[in-house]
């Protein structure tokens, strides 16, 4: 993903987590804030992009902002539910 398409994807989110899964950390919608220039920093304001569906290439904004809290519950969570693990 290229940085434009982050910067893109940041400022829709108003730099805020889009998380809203239950079970983690957090009831209803995560307040942690994502700074501009965490992109993929394992802690503080860090966060990471998730793709929604498989990546079509460059340009593909259907992602989901996370905090790196919020990011590494999904993939454990995904990493459990894993038939091939």
């Amino acid at each position: 993903m290229s940085q434009f398409t982050l910067l893109r994807r940041w400022t829709l989110a108003q730099g805020q987590c889009e998380c809203g899964r239950g079970g983690h950390q957090h009831a209803g919608p995560c307040p942690n804030r994502l700074a501009v220039g965490a992109y993929g920093l394992l802690a503080g304001e860090g966060w990471y992009a998730l793709p929604r569906t498989p990546v079509t290439g460059e340009g593909d904004e259907d992602c989901e902002l996370l905090c790196w809290s919020c990011y590494e519950a999904v993939v454990r969570v995904a990493m459990a539910e894993d038939p091939t693990e």
